[in-house]
């Protein structure tokens, strides 16, 4: 998500630069509060306020800017995608599991693919977007 000007109260000035070994690294290290999904997205956002002060305005207030302007629209629309490709994938197994039994399973064949493949299913997922 691009920054407005009216985003923002202002930008820092050349003094507050703050070192970006954090997201250069592509590291999500354990007392890091933010995925690695979450670190690429404000990479994108520094990246844009950046572009638009016409210096690096730096990570720090890349991150405060981010988490008060975009993290909650970020994050739910991520996690609507998350269970939208979830409930897809529920779908393709009620539809084959009820396919090999010859009739609609229903309900049944999704509880069957929570207990059997979910958490393999979340972990695929996961290392597919480096959050693991």
């Amino acid at each position: 998500m691009e920054a407005e000007a009216d985003d923002y109260d202002q930008f820092p000035d050349g003094d507050d630069f703050v070192e970006d070994d954090q997201i250069a690294d592509g590291q999500c290290h354990d007392d890091d509060p933010f995925s690695p999904d979450e670190l690429k997205a404000i990479e994108v956002h520094k990246y844009h306020l950046s572009e638009k002060a016409g210096y690096d305005v730096g990570l720090e207030f890349a991150i405060k800017d981010w988490l008060q302007h975009h993290a909650v629209a970020w994050r739910g629309e991520r996690l609507k995608n998350e269970l939208q490709a979830q409930q897809d994938e529920i779908k393709k197994h009620k539809w084959i599991a009820s396919e090999k039994a010859g009739c609609d399973l229903g309900d049944q064949a999704a509880l069957d693919w929570v207990i059997r493949f979910a958490a393999q299913w979340r972990q695929h997922r996961n290392r597919q977007s480096g959050s693991e």
